[in-house]
């Protein structure tokens, strides 16, 4: 069975540039942090769970499937690195 290949970054940064259209404006859209979908066309971020997984999809970066969420809100903060409350340290220990 034959691989299907996504767009690669650079394809879809020039596509943003042929519209005009702002990367945060296209997110907003979708639902999506901008943050997320910046570090996802940039590189840093992989795509592999939540709104990255899905703006890596809806760019036709990655194949897959979308799940749908809560969709991001303005203001709202992403939290990376776990499930940890204020005071804890890796361990668990406060």
């Amino acid at each position: 069975m034959e691989q299907k290949q996504g767009k690669t970054l650079e394809q879809v940064r020039d596509e943003f540039n042929r519209r005009g259209e702002a990367v945060s404006h296209w997110a907003r859209r979708h639902g999506i942090d901008p943050e997320i979908a910046r570090g996802v066309l940039s590189g840093r971020i992989k795509g592999k769970r939540g709104q990255a997984h899905k703006a890596a999809v809806l760019l036709g970066i990655k194949e897959g499937e979308i799940v749908e969420e809560e969709p991001y809100e303005e203001g709202q903060e992403h939290r990376s690195g776990g499930d940890r409350r204020e005071g804890e340290d890796r361990r668990g220990a406060a």
